[in-house]
């Protein structure tokens, strides 16, 4: 069985607090097309880390505004 390729996406969000991870939590823990993401609520642009084998920033971008928050691809 050959593994997809995973890649690894990175966004910069106004999820600040533990408060806001905690509404973007369940549907980044429960979408089929994320493998691992963690946020660090300690960095000043509150960084967003999607592996995935096949979404886009725009995918994730959805996901996010759909829960009220705003995020864009960290260049």
């Amino acid at each position: 069985m050959t593994t997809a390729e995973q890649k690894v996406l990175i966004l910069k969000s106004n999820i600040s607090t533990y408060a806001d991870l905690l509404q973007v939590r369940h549907p980044l823990d429960h979408h089929p097309g994320i493998t691992r993401w963690n946020i660090d609520l300690d960095d000043c642009d509150h960084v967003i880390r999607i592996v995935t084998p096949n979404l886009s920033v725009s995918d994730i971008q959805e996901i996010v505004n759909s829960n009220g928050y705003q995020c864009s691809e960290l260049e």
